[in-house]
């Protein structure tokens, strides 16, 4: 996991919360907890990943949050409400990550009492959702080996889709380039390819900038 306060302290901070977990669900990047405030938060992850079904998953099913009220009256998991019965959570609440027509993964935050968070709540937890995205980009594609070849047109054509992104986005370099290789490894192919149908305006990209309430190519 990476730096899990990082991830964690914003949705800690100014909620009813107890505690969060996020991680990467899905084909693309595979289902791993990337952080987790605390071993209940880890442990909750970790459940819905091993029985494949859970609030992350429909929250990531249908690009919307998803509330668990009460633990132990909802009936839409039965193996999952079975398994976090022997854990101190009572209402859990989870949020899709998307960016950039990428669905990433989830974030899950839990109370260990009943509590109904509201519509203006939820919203604004979402809003947080793609600087959380571009964050768990980075941990995950941190150790991926640089694609570009020492070819100094590959690298020049790299730094051009970059400054692209960042135009379109409003995103900083290296969020920009995080992003180019997230798009190049969920397509399975190089870097250098990726970018140059970025450069050709071959990609899908909007003609403008990046919104909350509009995040796909």
């Amino acid at each position: 996991m990476t730096d899990s306060a990082v991830l964690c302290d914003p949705y800690l901070r100014g909620y009813p919360i107890d505690g969060v977990a996020i991680s990467t669900l899905g084909r693309t990047f595979g289902g791993e907890t990337i952080a987790a405030s605390d071993p209940t938060a880890a442990r909750l992850d970790e459940i819905q990943l091993d029985l494949g079904q859970g609030p992350c998953w429909d929250a990531i099913a249908a690009g919307a949050p998803v509330s668990l009220l009460d633990t132990g009256t909802d009936v839409r998991w039965p193996l999952f409400a079975e398994a976090v019965d022997a854990l101190d959570v009572r209402s859990v609440f989870a949020f899709p990550l998307t960016f950039a027509g990428l669905s990433i993964g989830a974030v899950d935050l839990y109370t260990r009492t009943p509590i109904t968070l509201d519509d203006a709540a939820l919203t604004e937890i979402s809003a947080q959702s793609p600087a959380t995205s571009l964050r768990v980009l980075a941990a995950v594609l941190h150790d991926d080996a640089d694609e570009v070849s020492s070819n100094p047109g590959s690298r020049r054509v790299v730094h051009q889709a970059t400054g692209m992104i960042i135009a379109r986005y409003r995103l900083d370099s290296d969020d920009a380039l995080v992003l180019l290789r997230a798009h190049a490894f969920a397509q399975h192919r190089p870097l250098v390819d990726v970018a140059q149908d970025i450069v050709a305006r071959q990609d899908g990209f909007p003609d403008r900038p990046l919104t909350v309430q509009d995040d796909s190519w």
